[in-house]
């Protein structure tokens, strides 16, 4: 499982109203998006989160992400692209920070880390 490499950024997507500072306030529901180069082993990724750097991260998704297979091409010059996915933390609090991460699990079931908590503050949408 070493061969995994991620790319883990929150992005924000469809607006929840939220109350904050005691005006009703429209913010963006957390997003989280990662790749990986390949999935040769992988059965699915787990999602944490907490609301603080040092946890307690709770896993917040109660089915693994199934890992995508690559389709192999006929064609060996075309560029294998890094399989990419998203998981909406419907969950979440959409005013509050949060600190997300992912773990990877193998198809013999091993559970490994997969990232480094991120951060993801509260984004206001613009009405």
């Amino acid at each position: 499982m070493t061969n995994w490499i991620l790319l883990a950024s929150l992005l924000v997507i469809a607006p929840a109203k939220a109350e904050k500072y005691g005006a009703a306030q429209s913010y963006s529901i957390p997003l989280l998006h990662w790749s990986s180069k390949h999935e040769k082993g992988v059965y699915g990724y787990i999602i944490y989160r907490a609301s603080r750097a040092n946890g307690p991260f709770l896993r917040i998704n109660k089915r693994v992400v199934p890992a995508v297979r690559s389709v192999k091409s006929a064609d060996a010059t075309v560029a294998a692209q890094p399989n990419r996915y998203e998981f909406k933390d419907e969950t979440a609090d959409p005013a509050q920070t949060y600190y997300y991460y992912v773990d990877v699990i193998s198809t013999t079931g091993l559970k490994q880390g997969l990232t480094q908590p991120v951060r993801r503050d509260p984004r206001p949408v613009k009405n």
